[in-house]
């Protein structure tokens, strides 16, 4: 396996895990406040999830190809800088992570402009500044494991 396929894999498995435990955390403390074990309801009350919008599914593909796009993207940069330059791990895989966060609120932003139009533009201004926080702190959590793991995937691949 190459350099940038290994950290395109790793990333793209630590963003799937990463989202997983962040979509589980409403659920679970719906499923704590309503001191029941039916997990479904629990999604629908956490989420408000009443039917699904075609607005929704219309605003949703496109937000997730971007960001499958930008995994490919800094994930192969993020392999390459590790593996094949051997550049600072830990930085590499704080700014693959960071990247990725930025690309989501410039991708949700142009995304609602067009489903909203402008008026709805300024959630930006407030978002970006949580968004920065979240995507700084989930770049030096995160960061640390992958940045781990793409060198020891790219070491068990060299030999």
């Amino acid at each position: 396996m190459n350099s940038k396929k290994i950290g395109r894999m790793t990333l793209l498995k630590h963003c799937l895990i990463s989202a997983t435990l962040i979509l589980s955390i409403p659920i679970i403390a719906e499923l704590i406040q309503s001191r029941s074990i039916d997990v479904i309801r629990a999604t629908q009350e956490a989420f408000k999830i009443g039917t699904l919008d075609t607005m929704d599914v219309i605003f949703l593909l496109p937000h997730l190809t971007i960001l499958l796009i930008g995994i490919w993207i800094f994930g192969g940069k993020l392999g390459s800088s590790i593996i094949d330059k051997r550049k600072p791990k830990f930085t590499a895989a704080f700014l693959a992570i960071f990247k990725l966060w930025v690309l989501h609120i410039i991708s949700a932003t142009i995304l609602q402009v067009f489903r909203d139009g402008l008026p709805r533009f300024g959630w930006f201004i407030g978002g970006l500044f949580l968004i920065l926080i979240v995507g700084i702190a989930h770049g030096l959590v995160d960061g640390h494991f992958v940045s781990r793991e793409v060198e020891k995937k790219g070491k068990v691949s060299v030999k």
